[in-house]
């Protein structure tokens, strides 16, 4: 295996030729496209192997710096915005969502709108006067 660094693999430093050429270019390419162009500008008098093809293809799609864009095209993730990361866990440490807890408080917050409906329109106890205990519907006449 050739290296042009210490550290540095030929699939390494295929995959940072691809991104060069990417950037430099700004238009998605057909990943066997790409692959190829960046293999024959690190070594013009070697093949492209299709292990190595294959190779350099799963490291692709493992390279943060790039994204998929369909049709076998790939570009660059800096080309994209990244989707908003909501601060809220989906699932809490106790396997509940944070839906779930959302629905409960929901769901306690209707009971409480309820009770306090049903009291607006009844009143409380106080407003109401004497409850209709046995010796008041009675009356004295009926009590021995």
């Amino acid at each position: 295996m050739a290296r042009a660094g210490k550290d540095k693999t030929e699939t390494q430093l295929t995959l940072d030729r691809c991104y060069a050429l990417l950037k430099k270019t700004r238009e998605p390419m057909h990943f066997r496209e790409l692959l190829t162009t960046a293999w024959k500008e690190l070594w013009p008098e070697r093949e492209l192997p299709a292990s190595a093809l294959a190779t350099l293809y799963t490291s692709l799609n493992l390279d943060a710096r790039f994204v998929p864009v369909g049709k076998g095209k790939w570009g660059l993730a800096e080309w994209h915005p990244r989707p908003a990361r909501s601060n809220v866990p989906a699932t809490s440490l106790l396997g509940k969502s944070y839906q779930d807890d959302r629905d409960r408080l929901a769901a306690l917050n209707e009971e409480a709108d309820l009770e306090e409906s049903v009291a607006d329109t009844l009143g409380t106890d106080e407003d109401r006067g004497p409850g209709l205990e046995e010796d008041s519907w009675l009356g004295d006449e009926h009590q021995d």
